[in-house]
C-alpha cells in the first residue's frame, strides 16, 4: 500500500515472490527423479551451483515438469516439495534471465499445469522486477521458517469466510509480501509484519492485534481490501492495498495459481528470500543473519 502499506514491499525489495531478483496428480511419494536444489542453506562454495542451468533446453523442461508434479502430487513427501519449490523458484530466476527465445522454447515443452504456473510466475517476475530498484546493502531483518500451510491456510479461509474476499488473494499478498511472514523485520518505510502495515493503517484495522501475528494480520488485510471494494473489485482494492498497476498485476497472477491448483501453495512456501542489492542477488538463508548471506548472481 502506498501511505498505508510501505511503497514497496519487503517481499519485493527482496525479490522473495520473484524468482527473478524476489492441493494433483498421482505421481510417488518418493523424491523426483532429476536433481533438484538442495533443501539446506547453500555454502559459499556451492553458490555457482545454486543456479540450474537452462540448456540443453531439453533437460531443463524435464526438469520443471517434474518439479510441478512433484508439488501437484497428494502423495509427495514433505522434503520432495520443499525441494521442488526451492527449484521452481530458481528455475523461473533462470530463466527470466535467459534470451526470450529460450523462454519461449522451455514454455513450449512444458503443458497443462506447468506450462500455465512458470508462465504466470514468470509474468508476475518482470512485474515485481519493475517495480524494485536494488538496495545499497543487506537489510536488517530475521529470517524464519513461516507457519505450516496447513495453519495459514486455515488462517486464509477464515478471514474469506468472514468477509468474502477471495482466500487466493489473502495467500497471494502474504507470498509477494514477506513470503508468507519469512521475513521478520520492518520495511524501508516503516511498514510491519506478515502483510506489511503502516502503524496507522493498523491502528485503523487491526482490532488491537498483534500487528506481527498471522492470525491478527491475515484478517486485518481482508478487512482493508473489503473496505476498498473487494471481493466485487480486487483490482481497485489491490490498487489500494499498493498504488502499483505491475503489483496488482503480480498479486492477481499467484492468487489464480493458487486458486485453479492450491496445492501451488506448498511450492511456493518453499521459496527463499532473494535480495537485490547492488552488489548482486542474494540468497538470505533461514537463520539470516545469523546464518550468512550468499550471493547468487550479479543482478
Amino acid at each position: 500500500m502506498r501511505a498505508v502499506l510501505a511503497p514497496v514491499s519487503l517481499s519485493l525489495v527482496a525479490v522473495v515472490a520473484l524468482g527473478v531478483v524476489g492441493c494433483g496428480g498421482g505421481a510417488p511419494s518418493a523424491e523426483p527423479s532429476v536433481s533438484l536444489v538442495s533443501s539446506s542453506a547453500p555454502s559459499a562454495s556451492s553458490t555457482s551451483r545454486l543456479m540450474p542451468p537452462v540448456r540443453p533446453v531439453r533437460v531443463f523442461a524435464a526438469q520443471v515438469a517434474s518439479a510441478e508434479s512433484v508439488i501437484a502430487a497428494p502423495g509427495s513427501t514433505a522434503g520432495a516439495v520443499r525441494a521442488a519449490g526451492e527449484f521452481e523458484q530458481l528455475a523461473v530466476r533462470a530463466l527470466s534471465e535467459a534470451r526470450a527465445g529460450v523462454r519461449r522454447r522451455v514454455l513450449a515443452r512444458l503443458s497443462g499445469r506447468a506450462h500455465r504456473i512458470i508462465a504466470a510466475d514468470l509474468a508476475a517476475a518482470g512485474g515485481l522486477r519493475s517495480i524494485t530498484p536494488p538496495q545499497p546493502s543487506l537489510p536488517p531483518w530475521r529470517i524464519v521458517d513461516p507457519l505450516p500451510a496447513t495453519q495459514l491456510m486455515r488462517i486464509y479461509r477464515r478471514a474469506a469466510r468472514t468477509t468474502g474476499v477471495p482466500w487466493t488473494y489473502l495467500a497471494a499478498i502474504n507470498f509477494v509480501e514477506t513470503k508468507f511472514g519469512r521475513i521478520v523485520g520492518p520495511s524501508y518505510a516503516g511498514a510491519q509484519g506478515p502483510m506489511q502495515f503502516m502503524p496507522a493503517t493498523w491502528a485503523a484495522y487491526g482490532r488491537g492485534g498483534d500487528v506481527h501475528d498471522p492470525r491478527d494480520a491475515i484478517p486485518a488485510a481482508a478487512r482493508y481490501l473489503r473496505a476498498h471494494g473487494a471481493p466485487r473489485d480486487m483490482t481497485r482494492a489491490l490498487y489500494a492495498y499498493n498504488h502499483s498497476t505491475s503489483y496488482v498485476n503480480a498479486v492477481r497472477s499467484y492468487a489464480g495459481v493458487m486458486r485453479r491448483w492450491p496445492r501451488s501453495i506448498l511450492g511456493y512456501r518453499s521459496w527463499r528470500v532473494l535480495y537485490r542489492a547492488r552488489s548482486g542477488v542474494w540468497v538470505l538463508p533461514l537463520g539470516y543473519p545469523k546464518a550468512k548471506a550468499i550471493r547468487l548472481s550479479a543482478d
